[in-house]
């Protein structure tokens, strides 16, 4: 589903705001 798994990509993908970013990421960012 998502091409990244930490919030380092995510912030770097366009389109994406870190408020709608799903919980799954969030806890691969906790990790990261």
């Amino acid at each position: 589903d998502w091409p990244f798994e930490n919030g380092r990509e995510e912030k770097k993908t366009p389109g994406i705001p870190k408020k709608a970013r799903p919980q799954s990421i969030r806890k691969s960012d906790q990790k990261a």
